[in-house]
């Protein structure tokens, strides 16, 4: 079963895995779903355009969390950092 997650955040407790959580609220606002802590599935009733528009929405999750870890290099991550408003805050750029 396809499970996924960002190596450099599979040691770390869930609530501090804040690339997968960016990943996937991102693929959320734009409707597709995935969850940050289970598997996922893909079924004969998804379409070859399902699958193509996922994708396109995957890679802009994929440049969104870029851009977070870019920013986070400046400066140490801590719990101040709210997952949906930094999401929330970006995705309005997509």
């Amino acid at each position: 079963m396809p499970y996924f997650h960002f190596e450099s955040e599979s040691e770390l407790p869930m609530t501090k895995r804040h690339k997968v959580l960016i990943f996937c609220a991102v693929c959320v606002a734009h409707g597709v779903w995935i969850h940050p802590f289970h598997t996922n599935f893909l079924s004969a009733a998804h379409t070859e355009t399902d699958i193509n528009e996922t994708l396109e929405i995957t890679q802009q999750a994929f440049m969104e969390v870029d851009r977070y870890c870019r920013r986070c290099s400046a400066r140490p991550i801590d719990d101040d950092h709210d997952i949906e408003t930094i999401v929330e805050t970006n995705s309005s750029k997509l």
